[in-house]
């Protein structure tokens, strides 16, 4: 999926969009594999990487493979209403490994509200149910209905299955 956001964000160059200058913010973990695809083939050199485990902030820091990534520990949708400012624009990619939670939603809101004209802002999440004989697929299916029956006229726990949970979620 990685690859796939690098070639579209470059296509956005003929565009007229200089994402070279964008200010990128995202989460990136130990390894930072998206902050070296975006510097290396999108160019952009502006970057912030938040993490909000602070067990592990050491290692991060020590992976940390470009100087010019600044590291932020803390809640990363706080800490980045705290940062966002009108003068730049900015490419936000939340890739959350867990399903789609309020926490999540509430960060869309948040963030979305506040981003400057022009800013780029990508949100992923794992969209998978769990195996239909797993006692966890019931879970989800009653979280989904709770997170979504209100905002999708006859939505039903019937009618919720890994190909609705996609189109919701995108």
């Amino acid at each position: 999926e990685r690859k796939i956001f690098v070639e579209i964000l470059t296509h956005l160059r003929g565009l007229n969009c200089e994402i070279s200058n964008y200010h990128y913010m995202g989460l990136g973990a130990p390894y930072f594999i998206d902050f070296l695809l975006f510097h290396k083939h999108l160019y952009i050199k502006k970057m912030t990487s938040f993490e909000n485990d602070p067990g592990i902030i050491g290692r991060v820091k020590f992976n940390q493979p470009l100087s010019s990534i600044k590291i932020v520990s803390g809640d990363a949708t706080d800490t980045m209403a705290t940062l966002i400012n009108d003068k730049e624009k900015y490419l936000i990619w939340l890739d959350y490994e867990c399903t789609l939670n309020t926490e999540i939603l509430d960060a869309v809101g948040i963030l979305s509200g506040i981003l400057p004209e022009g800013s780029i802002f990508i949100v992923t999440v794992n969209a998978q149910l769990p195996s239909s004989n797993s006692p966890q697929r019931e879970e989800e299916v009653q979280r989904y209905m709770e997170l979504f029956s209100s905002k999708i006229p006859g939505l039903e726990e019937k009618n919720i299955t890994p190909s609705t949970i996609k189109k919701i979620i995108c």
